[in-house]
């Protein structure tokens, strides 16, 4: 089956997997809010981890999504406003 996002479809021509994630965010967002805040946060770290490896940023091994998010603002990659975002996403 494959996922349909309302709101990502978009993210398709980069990564399927993107929108899966999102799928089931927008899916859970009214029957389970905490699970829907869980695929949002996996969604935010594939993308920081995504956006890392298109910069040769991304850490080696197993890098958290603290580590990602770091190793961009260090090299100021993401635009301030991006960053608040993914760091409020990952506090919520």
């Amino acid at each position: 089956m494959e996922a349909v996002s309302l709101n990502f479809g978009f993210l398709s021509r980069h990564d399927l997997r993107l929108v899966q994630i999102a799928a089931l965010a927008e899916r859970y967002f009214h029957e389970d809010p905490p699970g829907a805040l869980i695929r949002l946060r996996q969604l935010a770290e594939m993308l920081v981890k995504e956006i890392a490896a298109r910069h040769a940023l991304l850490p080696k091994g197993r890098a958290s999504f603290d580590e990602v998010l770091a190793a961009l603002k260090v090299r100021g990659v993401l635009p301030k406003a991006a960053a608040e975002v993914f760091y409020h996403v990952k506090r919520v």
